[in-house]
């Protein structure tokens, strides 16, 4: 327990998951039957979370308990953290993202708060939550409950502030550590970070057809098909603001999806396709409405 918790020599600080794992052990053994088990579990209750969520942004339950099923089935992305016992860093934090996300929109900001700290000690990638929910007071809330948005903005962003300390207090403890992606990393670090070079759009083009195999599983990378999922989504998008007023919902998913990629699109040396778990529902809740 104490090198769990303890911030030093780790590049990742993410105890609560790894007591996770430490506990499964220590009642189960070597036997991977309850780890299995227990991530198929917790990937429905993500699926389940994502069409309540999607609801809430779209009011059209067609398209939420499809973007719940599309998520769901999307092996491409979900493979290896369900095959991998050490999946619960994502499973566990995309489950707490994603119920911080509905907590926050039914109005319970101080459990949403709590829940998303302990999302952020399972996995580092939802330390970008309290901008989406951002994006969704500003681009959303105003709409569903018909307020003024200006007020509805304002009175929002009250709100926010605990989470923005739990963001403030989650990046100082990784600076307290003696390794970080922040410091002490070479340049051909896996997890080295660089803010400019190609690697950025190429990351990002990775991601948006890992994120589109969720509607087409059996199709193959390659250097045609990688660059078309873009073509097509962009396509539509040009589309909906060239022909039509742009939906907030639309500008929302987008906006979703931008926040949750821009943690690993600066990766030169890294990339995963399970790092898109994050902006997988916005992706296909977006595609969806394009379609539409």
């Amino acid at each position: 327990l104490t090198y769990i918790f303890d911030i030093n020599n780790k590049i990742f600080y993410r105890p609560l998951a790894q007591l996770y794992m430490f506990i499964l052990h220590d009642l189960f053994g070597a036997n991977t039957a309850p780890f299995h088990i227990a991530a198929i579990l917790i990937h429905i209750t993500n699926s389940y979370l994502i069409a309540l969520i999607i609801n809430i942004v779209t009011r059209d339950w067609l398209i939420s308990y499809l973007s719940a099923i599309v998520y769901g089935s999307a092996v491409a992305i979900h493979l290896e953290p369900l095959a991998w016992a050490v999946g619960i860093y994502d499973l566990g934090g995309a489950f707490f993202f994603f119920i911080a996300i509905w907590f926050f929109m039914n109005n319970k900001y101080l459990l949403s708060a709590f829940l998303y700290f302990i999302g952020c000690l399972f996995k580092e990638s939802i330390i970008l939550l309290p901008l989406v929910l951002f994006a969704y007071l500003a681009l959303i809330r105003s709409t569903v409950i018909s307020e003024d948005r200006s007020k509805s903005i304002y009175f929002g962003l009250r709100k926010i502030i605990p989470f923005i300390l739990i963001m403030t207090i989650f990046l100082f403890i990784k600076l307290l550590s003696e390794i970080s992606p922040f410091k002490n990393v070479s340049t051909t670090h896996p997890y080295a970070i660089d803010l400019w070079g190609y690697h950025i759009i190429d990351n990002t083009l990775k991601y948006i057809y890992w994120m589109f195999q969720s509607f087409l599983p059996l199709a193959h990378l390659s250097a045609i098909n990688i660059v078309l999922p873009y073509v097509i989504l962009t396509s539509l998008v040009v589309y909906h603001f060239w022909k039509k007023h742009p939906s907030q919902q639309i500008i929302f998913f987008l906006l979703w999806i931008l926040i949750c990629l821009s943690p690993v699109i600066f990766f030169p040396h890294h990339t995963y396709r399970y790092y898109a778990i994050y902006a997988l529902p916005a992706f296909i809740g977006s595609f969806l409405l394009l379609i539409k």
